[in-house]
């Protein structure tokens, strides 16, 4: 169980930075700073269970999908879903 006690369903580690995003069984997407170990994002919005999870090349968005059938585009920085 990750913090807080949500389970994790899926992870995916950012090759370009020090990032992990983790989709939680709460629906939540949370990404952690590694480096840190401080949460620096929760994602909130799909109703179901995240079925995949991958950050873009640049690791600017972080792109989740979930049995909602949704595809969600996440802007880091200002946290707003495209």
């Amino acid at each position: 169980r990750g913090r807080g006690g949500h389970g994790v369903l899926k992870m995916c580690w950012s090759s370009w930075s020090d990032l992990l995003a983790v989709a939680c069984t709460d629906h939540v997407v949370r990404v952690w700073d590694v480096r840190t170990r401080a949460l620096a994002r929760e994602f909130r919005g799909h109703t179901a269970q995240i079925t995949a999870i991958a950050f873009s090349h640049d690791t600017q968005m972080v792109l989740s999908s979930s049995m909602d059938g949704t595809l969600r585009h996440w802007h880091l920085s200002s946290g707003l879903c495209f």
